[in-house]
């Protein structure tokens, strides 16, 4: 591997890798954070009223912590313990399809980074040496 990279033009090959993994966590987080707010919007329904908002606001704010998940979620004062049991199943599921819908997203870029590399290497592939020619009445450089 280290020989494809050295022959390649190593330092293109790894900065077009970090780009390619910041773009990739980007569009991941991207639309998680727009996915999440919608599916617990939907899945508010079965909720009181007057905890419908608290609950989408609960459910976004965990996403953009470091420690996301459901259990980490807190239900908004004063519900009973089965109304906060109930909000935290439906806040799991609401993360479970965003994080569905979001890795959708990334896995298609991801393909169509590869297609593009692809390509891109394919137009760039030479099919003998460079050959350089040099002024007439010069001497030619080899």
């Amino acid at each position: 591997m280290g020989f494809l990279i050295d022959r390649i033009g190593g330092k293109y090959v790894l900065i077009g890798g970090l780009i390619a993994i910041a773009a990739t966590g980007t569009v991941l987080q991207n639309r998680l954070s727009a996915g999440l707010g919608a599916e617990a919007r939907r899945r508010t329904e079965r909720f009181p009223g007057r905890y419908r908002e608290d609950f989408v606001d609960a459910v976004t704010a965990v996403a953009g912590g470091a420690e996301a998940g459901a259990d980490r979620m807190r239900p908004p004062p004063g519900v009973s313990d089965r109304l906060a049991q109930q909000m935290r199943e439906s806040a799991q599921l609401a993360f479970d399809h965003a994080f569905v819908g979001a890795l959708r997203w990334t896995l298609l870029v991801r393909a169509a980074v590869v297609v593009v590399a692809s390509l891109l290497s394919l137009a760039a592939k030479r099919t003998g040496p460079a050959t350089l020619t040099a002024p007439e009445g010069e001497p030619a450089l080899r």
